[in-house]
């Protein structure tokens, strides 16, 4: 009727009324709408909702309503329908419509424009792409490497296209090659903002670190280089003058907000400010939500979950990994697969599932990531399970395969993995104590004075092949390197290995008190006690000292104070009955412990036995005369 003088439509609507489908010009029933529309066939309803759209456009309705017509008509769209199109793209991420946002996209990339607005779309695609499934963006990144040769493209188009063919395609070096060479070339100060640069050498130190010697990529991203032919940068599908409908106001740049979010995770980790990269982690949903973006909440669960395992949180690291693995298919990780894999394998490792870990190391990798930090994450892991398992040569070959092919300061985040401290360990296990020695004087040369996870086991590697009289004071300092990096599990070694020197010296309150600091970190890590001693004893042990496994705290305590040897008690049953001494109900004590309770009833009934006492109450002053 809309091509119908007003009086021909009247009639029409009189007619309506009285079939009884309209009341007072609108339908009667809400159903009727759907049955009216699904008796028509499908071209017809289509050429109904594209007049429907350009109504609601000239009307100055949202770029949302009249996108979602424009979609569903499928048809060539204007240029004034491409600007739609691109607006309520942008709108609809930060909603998290995601596959409406993709589906605008799509249909503003059929229509009729210029190369350039035709680039500009397809980079929209990529990085909306990137965060949902990055290689389903395979076609736009083929297309747009083509008008990238014909220099038809920006420079924030070039740096898009090089992070992808790094993180994503195993034969990328030609094209990397190519791509430095054109951002070298048209590149200069002023083409992108300085965030964003930055942001850019943070990835390409994760993906590639060796290229960030290449002089033609720091005369780019530093501004260093100003000459050069470069293109006339034309305006996006967006920049056009506005039409009524875009007088709502634009939506920041969803994609780009989270890769800046994610980028300055990567960042604190490279850095080694675990702490503050786990605040981040945990803040980042808040400010940009991830709803509909399953890549881009993959990655950043296999972040979180890299740094809750570097601070010693082994539930929610090995929660987070798993939740990484799940959310997104392997071939879709690229070369960031060793983060979520790294974590899972380091987990059950750590947790003695020796089996699990292997199972995460049969899963295929990508080629292309050797080299990479993701790659050395990975080395990493499988290093530790290898010297778990008694392979202690095939370790060390893990470990040294770690560093970058580029030299300092480009290898910052490499060596604060700590594979020179792991190499180190590697030797000692090998019983090639001198290479331990050498290893980890390496290690402490390269991160100098700083507290970091690496220099504390670094040190505590010294201490059990330097002279004798110095072990005390290496493991002092890997306290004091250790207690400010969070490193909870480093810690707890640390501190079993001071009580141990502690007992031998016959300081049995203060063996006592890191021995249980040493207990309680284990049980905020989530590892069992065994799990404290992270590297095997191979050194000589301070005279009149035994390896843990031989000699407990209680029985030191208990012969020192004259004791019979025959009421030794186990170091668990030592530590129930000083809770229960201290007046802790059964239950209260099996919270503690993270037991049961049955467990601790066995506990104190052996504890009477030995102890040939009766009641709880007689334990108080029996261990109390004991220390």
């Amino acid at each position: 009727m809309l091509n119908q003088s007003p009086e021909v439509t009247r009639t029409h609507l009189e007619e309506l009324e009285g079939a009884g489908l309209l009341d007072g010009g609108a339908f009667r029933h809400q159903a009727v709408p759907g049955f009216v529309l699904g008796s028509m066939d499908g071209t017809r309803l289509r050429r109904l909702h594209l007049r429907a759209g350009e109504i609601l456009l000239y009307d100055g309705a949202p770029a949302t309503v009249v996108a979602r017509y424009l979609v569903i008509a499928d048809d060539t769209p204007s240029v004034s329908q491409v600007r739609v199109l691109w607006h309520a793209s942008r709108q609809l991420l930060v909603t998290g419509h995601v596959e409406e946002a993709v589906a605008c996209l799509r249909l503003a990339d059929r229509a009729d424009i210029d190369g350039w607005c035709r680039n500009e779309v397809a980079i929209a695609l990529i990085g909306t792409l990137q965060w949902v499934n990055p290689v389903a963006a395979e076609p736009e990144v083929r297309r747009l490497l083509a008008a990238a040769r014909k220099g038809q493209v920006r420079c924030c188009a070039l740096r898009l296209l090089l992070a992808w063919f790094l993180w994503y395609d195993c034969n990328w070096r030609d094209p990397a090659q190519e791509l430095l060479a054109r951002i070298a070339e048209l590149c200069g100060p002023g083409h992108d903002h300085s965030d964003m640069e930055r942001n850019f050498q943070v990835l390409v130190g994760f993906m590639r670190p060796e290229l960030l010697g290449d002089p033609a990529l720091f005369a780019a991203s530093s501004g260093a280089q100003s000459g050069g032919h470069r293109p006339h940068q034309r305006e996006s599908p967006a920049s056009s003058p506005a039409d009524p409908t875009l007088q709502h106001g634009e939506p920041t740049d969803y994609s780009r907000s989270l890769e800046r979010g994610l980028v300055a995770i990567l960042r604190l980790v490279w850095e080694g400010e675990m702490k503050l990269a786990d605040r981040a982690c945990a803040e980042l949903p808040d400010r940009v939500p991830l709803s509909g973006l399953p890549a881009g909440h993959a990655f950043l669960a296999g972040l979180h979950a890299h740094v809750r395992w570097s601070l010693g949180d082994l539930r929610t690291a090995l929660a987070n990994a798993a939740s990484a693995l799940n959310l997104l298919p392997d071939h879709s990780w690229g070369i960031a697969i060793g983060l979520p894999l790294s974590v899972l394998i380091n987990v059950h490792t750590m947790l003695g599932e020796v089996d699990r870990a292997a199972d995460y190391l049969d899963r295929p990798l990508p080629a292309g990531m050797q080299g990479s930090f993701f790659g050395a994450l990975y080395h990493m892991a499988h290093g530790r399970w290898l010297l778990s398992t008694g392979q202690a040569s095939a370790a060390l070959e893990a470990f040294l395969s770690c560093p970058p092919a580029c030299k300092p300061p480009h290898t910052r985040g490499f060596d604060l993995l700590g594979w020179r401290a792991s190499a180190a360990e590697a030797y000692l296990a090998l019983g090639e104590f001198e290479e331990a020695r050498d290893m980890a004087r390496a290690e402490i040369a390269a991160l100098g004075t700083e507290p970091a996870d690496a220099r504390g086991r670094a040190l505590t590697v010294l201490a059990q092949v330097d002279a004798q009289e110095r072990r005390r004071a290496h493991l002092e300092e890997a306290e004091r390197a250790l207690r400010p990096t969070g490193s909870r599990l480093s810690l707890a070694g640390v501190l079993t290995r001071l009580s141990r020197l502690d007992l031998a010296e016959g300081n049995t309150a203060e063996a006592r008190a890191r021995r249980n600091e040493a207990l309680d970190l284990s049980h905020q890590c989530g590892v069992p006690e065994e799990s404290l001693d992270l590297w095997p004893l191979t050194s000589p042990l301070p005279t009149g000292l035994r390896p843990l496994q031989s000699v407990t705290l209680d029985e030191i305590v208990f012969q020192q104070s004259g004791g019979p040897a025959s009421s030794n008690l186990s170091e668990a049953e030592w530590r129930v009955a000083s809770l229960a001494a201290e007046g802790k109900s059964n239950r209260q004590i099996a919270k503690k412990l993270y037991v049961t309770v049955s467990t601790v009833e066995q506990h104190l009934t052996r504890v009477y036995r030995k102890l040939k006492v009766r009641r709880r109450s007689d334990l108080s002053d029996l261990l109390l005369s004991s220390r």
